[in-house]
């Protein structure tokens, strides 16, 4: 591509969808036409200030958000991708200190937060003299100041920073990894032609959206395809087989071993035959993020019928292998690589 896709799909799949409620969470449902809206006005606001950034001649500005994992997550992404700037997403329960090394190393030009995450943003953005921009955590509405929509986006070049996604720091300080929207755009293209996503998808999010999982397998995936959204923020078992029992139920589920483990055992102090039966309609279930266990692949399977698919990845370059959609599944295996992955034993 040319030119950056995800923004371009998202404004193609609002259009397609109008007012349809796609995104869910804390007891709302907005639409893909809510979040272009939302995300215009925030990139409304930003603009003043990154545009003194750019007087400065610099080439493309940072944009760093610390929201709750809900709808203005999205709405803090979009903006700064309107905004042609480079989104660091930084994990809402950080401490001071963590939130404080990555906008140290990332240098970016404003900071998102909102009302829950203000104390800490605040102590960081007044330390390093950097504006701080506050949004609504209910709808992701702009907080305290007169906003102009910016309009449509002038769109960002495949090769341009799209993110800024720091490690888990196991090795020493967490280290911020650039993705392109290229990368972006290739992830989410082949993540959705290899597990057959499609806009009658409907997906639970638990998982952090500091991290490639969350991000881009699972958020990333379901706006490229204007799939239905379903964020739970943290995850707790009960209430996730509540909602595969619902009468919404996610059609995908992706999550780490020990999501698998923590669903397994409660299963099992409550082996109910609904739960049973509302998982074994589930069309697909991902693992990745640390290997599984063996006796959580068998058990899964004993329990819903599902052979669970395993797949590869990490921060610095997204997925790169998977176990097949359609052919066999082996327990213990990461698959073959994505279409233009090289892989190789050095």
């Amino acid at each position: 591509m040319s030119r950056a896709g995800s923004v371009r799909r998202l404004y193609r799949t609002a259009s397609e969808l109008q007012g349809a409620k796609r995104i869910h969470c804390r007891g709302k449902s907005f639409s893909y036409l809510d979040l272009t809206k939302r995300a215009e006005a925030l990139a409304g606001t930003l603009s003043p200030i990154l545009s003194r950034y750019r007087d400065r001649g610099a080439d493309r500005p940072r944009v760093a958000y610390c929201v709750p994992e809900t709808f203005p997550y999205l709405v803090a992404q979009f903006s700064s991708w309107m905004s042609s700037a480079t989104a660091v997403p930084i994990h809402p329960k950080f401490p001071a200190a963590e939130t404080d090394h990555v906008v140290g190393d990332s240098d970016p030009s404003a900071i998102i937060c909102t009302e829950s995450t203000r104390p800490t943003s605040e102590i960081v953005a007044k330390s390093r003299s950097i504006p701080l921009v506050e949004i609504s955590e209910d709808d992701g509405a702009v907080v305290g100041k007169e906003t102009v929509s910016k309009g449509p986006p002038d769109f960002s070049h495949a090769g341009d920073e799209a993110m800024l996604i720091y490690t888990s720091g196991t090795t020493g300080k967490p280290k911020g990894v650039v993705w392109t929207h290229e990368m972006v755009d290739y992830q989410a293209e082949t993540m959705s032609t290899a597990w057959r996503w499609n806009r009658s998808d409907r997906i639970l999010l638990f998982l952090p959206l500091d991290h490639v999982h969350g991000i881009m397998n699972i958020a990333g995936c379901a706006v490229w395809n204007g799939a239905e959204l379903d964020m739970m923020e943290v995850f707790d078992q009960h209430e996730a087989w509540s909602r595969i029992r619902s009468s919404s139920p996610p059609t995908v589920f992706m999550a780490v071993p020990t999501v698998y483990a923590r669903m397994i055992q409660a299963f099992e102090q409550n082996p109910d035959q609904k739960s049973r039966e509302a998982a074994s309609r589930l069309r697909l279930c991902v693992s990745g993020s640390a290997a599984l266990q063996a006796t959580y692949f068998r058990k899964w399977e004993e329990i819903t019928g599902q052979r669970i698919l395993e797949r590869y990845g990490m921060s610095e370059v997204g997925m790169a292998l998977s176990n097949p959609y359609e052919e066999e599944r082996r327990e213990g295996w990461v698959g073959k690589a994505f279409p233009g992955v090289r892989t190789g034993v050095r």
